[in-house]
């Protein structure tokens, strides 16, 4: 009997304060409510069965600690340790505005073509990029040695393969002078060729040559920055 009288002033109680609540009392609306501590608590004290309360009193003794060990976001409603000072969403507690979230986000997979202008972020990715000139360093130094033997060109042309050795051996060793020089000698070489014959050659060639020495020069001075300075991050 007098569980039922403790648990139905708790009922009276709520009902009295939500009902001053709507007459506009400013002292009463503050509490307009009963906690759901309360409402445990109550339940606990008319529980039939030791086990029940038990229960119920475990249940209200989780309630006050969570209160004091744990903060809801208001933005996404995560509930955080008390001790956070950002939530998994972005949401800042100090400043109460959304900023960027601590967790790592996980970088997607580069595309197919990635490689026409990679991303260079450190040495390795550098040093990548200042290969994809080597290679063309050496591909036209190979290539212009072959037009010499079949014949397309005349031998003087072993001064420009010989050129585009040298240059490829120096941008294997990651050489900027290296890079920069590939880039105009192989443009100019494509200039001359169009006011000397009408055409520069395949278009597809001339831009995938151009691309990998302009990625050496990239590739060639990010990588020295990052020796001078580990700790600088490069865009791509």
């Amino acid at each position: 009997m007098e569980c039922d009288e403790t648990h139905r002033g708790v009922e009276i109680h709520g009902y009295g304060v939500a009902e001053a609540a709507q007459h506009g009392d400013g002292a009463v609306n503050r509490r307009a409510s009963v906690s759901s501590d309360e409402k445990v608590r109550a339940r606990a004290a008319c529980g039939s069965s030791p086990k029940s309360l038990a229960r119920s009193t475990s249940t209200a003794a989780e309630l006050d600690a969570k209160k004091g060990t744990y903060v809801r976001c208001t933005n996404c409603g995560l509930e955080n340790p008390a001790s956070a000072v950002r939530c998994d969403c972005g949401y800042d507690f100090p400043t109460a505005t959304i900023k960027d979230s601590y967790i790592p986000t996980k970088e997607q997979p580069p595309g197919p073509l990635a490689w026409l202008w990679p991303k260079i972020t450190d040495v390795k990715s550098a040093r990548s990029a200042a290969r994809q000139g080597f290679g063309a360093a050496m591909f036209l130094a190979v290539w212009t040695v072959y037009t010499v033997l079949v014949g397309y060109v005349s031998y003087s042309s072993f001064v420009d393969a010989a050129i585009f050795a040298l240059i490829g051996w120096r941008l294997y060793r990651m050489s900027r002078a290296a890079a920069v020089v590939g880039l105009v000698v192989f443009g100019g070489e494509r200039i001359f060729q169009w006011f000397e014959h009408g055409t520069a050659g395949n278009p597809l060639m001339i831009l995938f040559l151009f691309l990998a020495f302009a990625n050496s020069i990239r590739g060639t001075f990010a990588h020295r920055q990052f020796q001078c300075d580990p700790q600088t991050s490069a865009g791509g």
